[in-house]
């Protein structure tokens, strides 16, 4: 069920065939038409249950979106200083989509001499499969698709790599949508575990440096007064952090921890769990409460 479910996931329009990264959930049936916003919290949650997928599993699909999606992120979603902005709009020019679908023509124009085939590929029509424009997506399993057009695996994925590149530039002269650069820390603490995860795991020296910096970042702008703070906004940092805000980060620095054995991100998980017990915790039914009675709205 697991693995289906990730291979629909991967190969469907809820996927950026081109840029990477999930769009926020699908509107129909076949999983094709997505709202097209991307939140960074999907995406942090979704790169650590593929990067899990492929370490069952070993199936190479998994690591593949694993790496397309926290590159998406660090490329897309990163702030110069190391925090992670919260959302990519839905929309520009006012459409829905039109940054993200493609005409038959304009698409095998780019894609160059295998523009053809890779139409088939990705669903790519004259007649378009929503609003007369095309959702790029894989209607067919790879393997099938090979071996109806008589090729290899490892041929289509040159092909498909060889294209990729030039529907991204051409992509990226059109209007992009908006991006809500609020940078959120519970979020922020989910993505934190999400490369150093990935880091650990896939060997990738640039995964661990990114999330070091998220640390640091966190601890540098959202951590006043011996507690975290909740949004971080045009050099503004404000707002008591939630139990989600303190959990998130904790869990986060626990595996950078685990990844660089560096005391000082134990220490702040500790902290921060300390605090967690102190401000959070009821002691009369068990539970911990989403905020403190000190937390502003």
């Amino acid at each position: 069920m697991s693995t289906l479910t990730l291979d629909k996931m991967a190969y469907g329009g809820l996927y950026d065939q081109i840029g990477g990264g999930f769009h926020r959930y699908s509107t129909d049936d076949r999983w094709l038409v997505p709202h097209f916003e991307k939140m960074l919290y999907d995406n942090a949650l979704l790169a650590r249950v593929y990067l899990d997928a492929w370490r069952v599993t070993g199936n190479p699909l998994y690591r593949r979106i694993t790496e397309e999606v926290l590159d998406f992120i660090v490329r897309e979603m990163r702030d110069p200083n190391g925090g992670f902005y919260s959302t990519q709009d839905a929309d520009s020019e006012g459409v829905e989509g039109k940054f993200y679908v493609w005409d038959l023509d304009e698409f095998k124009a780019t894609a160059g001499p295998d523009g053809e085939m890779l139409a088939k590929y990705l669903d790519v029509t004259d007649r378009g499969n929503w609003e007369e424009h095309n959702i790029l997506n894989v209607p067919m399993p790879p393997d099938v698709f090979c071996k109806l057009e008589k090729i290899s695996e490892d041929e289509l994925r040159s092909k498909f790599g060889a294209a990729r590149p030039k529907l991204y530039a051409a992509r990226e002269k059109r209007i992009h949508p908006g991006r809500d650069e609020k940078i959120l820390t519970d979020w922020n603490g989910l993505a934190l575990r999400a490369f150093a995860d990935a880091a650990a795991y896939l060997g990738r020296e640039d995964y661990r440096q990114i999330a070091e910096s998220n640390a640091e970042f966190i601890f540098k702008t959202l951590w006043s007064d011996g507690r975290l703070l909740h949004s971080y906004k045009d050099g503004r940092a404000r707002f008591n952090g939630y139990l989600d805000d303190y959990a998130n980060v904790a869990d986060g620095l626990l595996s950078l921890y685990e990844l660089t054995f560096d005391e000082k991100w134990l220490k702040r998980a500790e902290e921060l769990t300390d605090h967690i017990i102190d401000k959070f915790w009821d002691s009369d039914s068990g539970g911990f409460y989403l905020r403190t009675s000190g937390t502003r709205r």
